[in-house]
């Protein structure tokens, strides 16, 4: 899911440079900022003096930062860095008709301190887990709620409305909390885990993920997690933000979408029976959906 801008933009925009043109938006403790390159170019280094969220609009950029890979940075995918993080970009496909956009939504480090620990407050009543919320590199596909709440923050930065701070503190309080949740899921990576919870709900995890051919229902799923069927969906979406079908889609998409990337000549088929699809015409739903391109389309790029 890839962000939409306002039409009012281009009446605000100023093209000053083919390369990261900058447009910039400021409320107390955030500013957004909208990025266009209209050439190719290499080795493009950028960073912030506080917590940036980039979520690509439009175009292609090949990133560069600590703890990934390089990799193709496409709309619908979003990465959270902290303050002075170095990103090293390269745009391979950049001209002045195929220009690529993104954004950069820079948040003070003393809000992100504020929300959590109004979370941990709501999660210590409830005898949850506390979070500790860590600002280092994460790299996303955005969820639709993520996706919402981004396209809401642009329209509002872009609104000539006196209300403007007010409207954009309570969508901040939003992000911080799924960003927190996108955090838990990555957390599961890693073999250190805070309760008994976690450790079943990463088994949960990794049983998909191994076996993303196949058809689950959050009967087997809860099964697997030793839990109720109605206690593991709660859990499941309290500590990610995803229904455990949500979570299902995304990784089938991530799947199909890396395959698609490393055999560019594979026929769609056989992809998406792989990736537990039994038709083509949902498959290519679900792929545009979560990718704003289509399945074919998104063989060319990689082609």
């Amino acid at each position: 899911m890839s962000i939409i801008l306002p039409g009012k933009f281009d009446k605000t925009r100023s093209l000053q440079s083919l390369v990261e043109n900058r447009t910039s938006f400021t409320v107390n403790q955030a500013e957004l900022h909208i990025f266009e390159t209209s050439r190719e170019v290499q080795n493009v280094n950028l960073e912030f003096s506080a917590p940036v969220i980039a979520s690509m609009i439009k175009g292609r950029k090949i990133m560069n930062i600590r703890d990934y890979d390089q990799f193709d940075f496409l709309p619908g995918e979003s990465v959270v860095m902290p303050a002075y993080e170095n990103m090293n970009i390269t745009f391979p496909d950049a001209t002045e008709n195929t220009p690529t956009q993104c954004t950069a939504l820079t948040i003070d480090q003393g809000k992100f301190s504020n929300v959590l620990d109004r979370l941990n407050e709501s999660r210590q009543s409830e005898r949850l887990p506390l979070l500790d919320y860590n600002l280092s590199n994460l790299r996303f596909t955005n969820s639709e709620a993520f996706h919402q709440i981004i396209n809401r923050l642009v329209f509002i930065f872009m609104e000539n409305n006196p209300a403007k701070d007010f409207f954009v503190d309570l969508l901040l309080q939003e992000l911080i909390v799924r960003l927190v949740q996108a955090r838990s899921l990555r957390s599961l990576d890693n073999p250190q885990h805070k309760s008994d919870t976690d450790v079943r709900l990463a088994n949960v995890v990794e049983f998909i993920r191994n076996n993303i051919s196949q058809q689950f229902d959050v009967d087997t799923l809860s099964e697997k997690a030793c839990m109720s069927s109605s206690h593991f969906f709660r859990c499941f979406k309290n500590e990610f933000g995803l229904s455990p079908l949500e979570f299902i889609n995304q990784e089938k998409i991530e799947a199909a979408a890396r395959l698609i990337r490393e055999n560019p000549s594979e026929q769609l088929k056989e992809i998406y029976y792989d990736c537990g699809f039994n038709n083509y015409s949902h498959f290519s739903k679900l792929f545009k959906r979560y990718k704003k391109l289509s399945p074919a389309e998104y063989r060319d790029r990689f082609n």
